[in-house]
């Protein structure tokens, strides 16, 4: 049982209260599409389990789930569920096909989290600053950079230490090989504490670290010297993609959100793993020992049980599950929880609603009283009799300067405290949020824009805030050209585009006595057009982002690519070309039919002349390939010209790899005296077969009869030494294939075998 009144003396005192990642798929989708290689386990996303007390929530991150109950396949990313139902999942905040997670935790109710972004299939992904999402309000915040000397270097797991109120991650990649990091809150900056083995990591309660590796051992760490102590064979070896282990503070059991490649049963006739196709929800019984003992060996009452799938096909990270000190039968969380700044800005208006059930989910009987924090110090608590359910309202004025404060509400009976309940409130007058919906209609020449945007309704806090302060200022990106200062109006012209054409965006900066945000617009094309011939042979990417557009039309993650070196692999030669790949390692049956755009800048044709537009392109399967006109270089507005089905040809005798075909389409008589762009678009329709590899080397615009004089070249079928390669486009053993698909290259003939 806790004492109400040495806890509030505590809380004021505190002030606040390289096996896993080794595995990821360098594909641009391995995160999100992993779940191809899976085989539905067939279990329903509703089976109840028998945790204790089930209706409680956890929270995580989803790297791929095929199942949200309000969002569809390919997305992914924050989610909450309860232990009752783990694979019934609601996404919180979602995220696109190129973003995901190296390690995260959640402290507080602020997850902390290291991300990545895939920019090319073919390389390491980028790291991102180490970004915070309160899961109170949503807010996302950047603060610092994680990223150390050496791109190995990588976080797998990360934990909140609640005694210590620190944040360690496990990572691996450094001088100093696997080891725990601290991981600042303030900057986000990673700082060497010790060495160590696994590849999870948990503390618990009384601040003991543990960690789970390779064999399946369960370990604590002595963050001093790092000597890592085995505690429990959890018979679950073969740690696979990313996972997460955490303490519930509640009970004292260590959940384990587990994706193993072990396929038999314990000692204890427990099905454990399957192939680590998918993430089980594993808790493992940890005995109580008292705070500063240490865990050895010969402490018996151990065990674990395995609750069934988290989510479906799921990659699962960053478990966080809320808890009462007081155990199951204190008080539940407030409800309706708000802490907001007073029309005058030199103050606070709380309210709350006093809960009506027991943390564990049953009926409150009675309430013996409640206490409100500001950063952790006591501001106020019940000198009243309180019922469940009761609706309560405080205030609070001229107590700092302007800011974010944090709120937290304790309800507390005879069992002793509930949970912790945060709500978050910009104290003050505040900066405006950022405008909304900025839109740019780029005019039929080209030559001028017209840029509007919605005013902003709140302050980008959520603070007092007055919309009539508010002004705008326009600028142009990349030049920085100022196209607007301090205006009140929510539109403006652009008109300064004389010199040549390039790609541009707008930010739209919203300001106020307070300070500015900034918006940014779409990218578009403007400026001079061009006239025939216009040619891009993807040798110069600057050139091609200055004045082509490239659309991911179905929004599935998979388009265009540049200058990759699968091709050698494929094809034979190191072609410069603009590629679609697709491959079994990064797509599944949900994949969309592709849907893929590249539309040229705008070419005035004239008067009295005709013109071809003309691509040359290669293809690994049969693929379907349109040409389009329109008069804007957007999706929207383009009529069809030619179909065309591309197959491979062959060798070309010249260079001994595989041959570029010419396809070629007439641009309608009616274009003449008008400006327009030619759009390439891949349309093919996926899962027919596994792999679909796409070039294309040049399109060209040009007047009929000038056109590039380059030729259908017909097949070499003489015989060479035989070389494989799997589906990443590395060459492989051939006296050691294991089953699977690999691509055969024999002289310059290219095939896919499958081996059995």
């Amino acid at each position: 049982m806790c004492n109400f009144a040495e806890q509030r003396k505590h809380l004021a005192k505190d002030n606040t209260n390289n096996h896993i990642t080794n595995s990821m798929n360098k594909s641009i989708l391995a995160f999100a599409a992993s779940a191809f290689m899976a085989v539905l386990s067939g279990q329903n996303a509703q089976a109840q389990t028998a945790v204790e007390h089930g209706n409680r929530t956890f929270y995580g991150f989803f790297l791929t789930n095929e199942h949200f109950n309000n969002a569809n396949y390919p997305e992914y990313g924050f989610s909450k569920q309860t232990f009752a139902y783990p694979g019934d999942n609601e996404l919180l905040l979602g995220y696109d096909g190129t973003v995901g997670m190296y390690a995260l935790t959640c402290a507080e109710g602020i997850y902390y989290a290291c991300p990545y972004k895939f920019s090319s299939s073919m390389g390491e992904p980028d790291a991102l600053p180490v970004m915070t999402y309160n899961l109170a309000n949503g807010l996302v915040e950047e603060i610092g950079d994680w990223k150390q000397d050496g791109a190995t270097f990588k976080p797998s797991d990360m934990t909140y230490d609640i005694l210590n109120k620190k944040i360690y991650a496990i990572c691996y990649g450094s001088e100093e090989g696997t080891g725990i990091y601290e991981l600042s809150m303030t900057d986000g900056s990673l700082k060497f504490v010790c060495k160590a083995r696994g590849g999870v990591i948990a503390a618990d309660a009384n601040g003991r670290v543990f960690t789970i590796d390779h064999d399946g051992w369960l370990y604590q760490i002595n963050l001093t010297n790092g000597v890592a102590t085995p505690v429990f064979d959890t018979k679950c070896p073969g740690l696979s993609a990313n996972q997460t282990i955490e303490f519930d503070h509640t009970t004292g059991e260590l959940y384990w959100g587990s994706c193993t490649t072990s396929d038999f049963n314990n000692d204890e006739g427990l099905d454990l793993g399957d192939r680590g196709r998918t993430t089980h929800l594993r808790a493992i019984k940890v005995p109580v020992l008292p705070a500063g003992q240490d865990y050895t060996s010969d402490v018996k009452g151990f065990s674990i049980t395995d609750y069934g799938e988290i989510g479906s096909n799921a990659r699962f990270q960053g478990m966080y599950i809320p808890y009462a000190e007081g155990g199951f039968d204190a008080p539940g969380a407030v409800t309706d929880f708000k802490a907001v700044s007073n029309a005058e800005g030199n103050g606070t208006d709380v309210s709350f609603s006093l809960p009506v059930k027991t943390f564990g989910g049953d009926d409150l009987t009675s309430i013996n009283g409640y206490a409100i924090y500001r950063d952790g110090v006591e501001v106020a608590y019940s000198t009243e009799a309180v019922t469940p359910g009761q609706k309560i309202v405080w205030a609070e004025k001229d107590f700092g300067e302007d800011g974010m404060y944090r709120y937290d509400v304790i309800v507390y009976n005879g069992e002793g405290d509930g949970p912790k309940t945060p709500a978050f409130a910009y104290i003050g007058h505040d900066r405006p949020a950022v405008a909304g919906d900025i839109k740019v209609v780029v005019a039929d020449d080209f030559a001028s824009t017209e840029i509007s945007w919605t005013a902003p309704v709140s302050g980008f806090h959520f603070g007092t805030y007055d919309p009539a302060s508010v002004s705008y200022d326009v600028v142009r990106l990349p030049d920085n050209y100022k196209v607007a200062e301090g205006i009140k109006e929510t539109k403006a012209t652009d008109t300064f585009f004389s010199r040549r054409m390039l790609r541009y965006s707008y930010q739209v900066i919203a300001k106020n006595a307070q300070g500015e945000t900034v918006g940014t617009s779409a990218e578009f094309i403007a400026g001079p057009v061009k006239t025939a011939p216009v040619r891009e042979d993807f040798l110069d990417q600057n050139t091609l982002f200055n004045s082509w557009m490239a659309y991911d039309n179905n929004n599935d993650g998979l388009t265009w690519l540049y200058g990759t070196t699968l091709g050698h692999a494929i094809f034979g030669d190191y072609e410069q070309c603009a590629e679609y790949i697709v491959s079994p390692t990064s797509i599944d049956a949900n994949t969309k039919d592709a849907d893929e755009w590249l539309i040229s800048p705008p070419v005035r044709f004239e008067e009295s002349k005709e013109y071809t537009v003309t691509f040359v392109a290669r293809v690994f399967d049969e693929e379907t390939v349109s040409l389009h006109i329109g008069p804007k270089n957007t999706v929207e507005g383009m009529n069809k010209l030619e179909d065309f089905i591309l197959r491979p040809i062959g060798v070309d005798h010249t260079t001994g790899s595989m041959a570029f075909g010419t396809y070629r389409a007439d641009i309608p008589a009616s274009m003449a005296g008008q400006i327009g762009c030619v759009g390439l678009q891949l349309t093919t329709a996926l899962g027919q077969v596994p792999t679909h590899y796409f070039q294309v080397t040049t399109i060209e615009i040009a007047e009929k009869g000038q056109e590039s004089g380059i030729e259908n070249i017909g097949a070499d079928n003489s015989l060479a030494p035989v070389e494989y390669f799997n589906l990443n486009g590395i060459r492989v053993n051939a006296d050691a294939l294991t089953p699977g698909l690999y691509i055969k290259r024999q002289g310059s003939a290219v095939e896919k075998v499958l081996v059995k």
